[in-house]
């Protein structure tokens, strides 16, 4: 018995990276629908350097977000112990 497109998507393998709307499936970094009937056609689509490549942006971008973030963190901490 094979598993369900909505099964699929629910699984951790797939979770992070599909979302569900009105019936169709969509990569969450690709923006794009996807063929969810069989679980091959999925895979491929991960293994795309398409996704591979929104991929590495993904984690560029958050990176650049955590770094600003401590950046701004410890431009704060440093002007508490001044006015301390």
């Amino acid at each position: 018995m094979t598993k369900s497109a909505t099964q699929r998507a629910k699984e951790s393998e797939y979770k992070d990276n599909i979302y569900v709307d009105r019936a169709k499936h969509f990569c969450r970094l690709c923006k794009e629908v996807l063929d969810h009937k069989k679980k091959s056609t999925l895979d491929n689509h991960f293994k795309s350097k398409k996704h591979k490549k929104n991929v590495q942006n993904s984690n560029n971008n958050l990176q650049r977000t955590l770094t600003v973030t401590i950046q701004q963190f410890m431009s704060d901490k440093d002007q508490i112990n001044c006015d301390l």
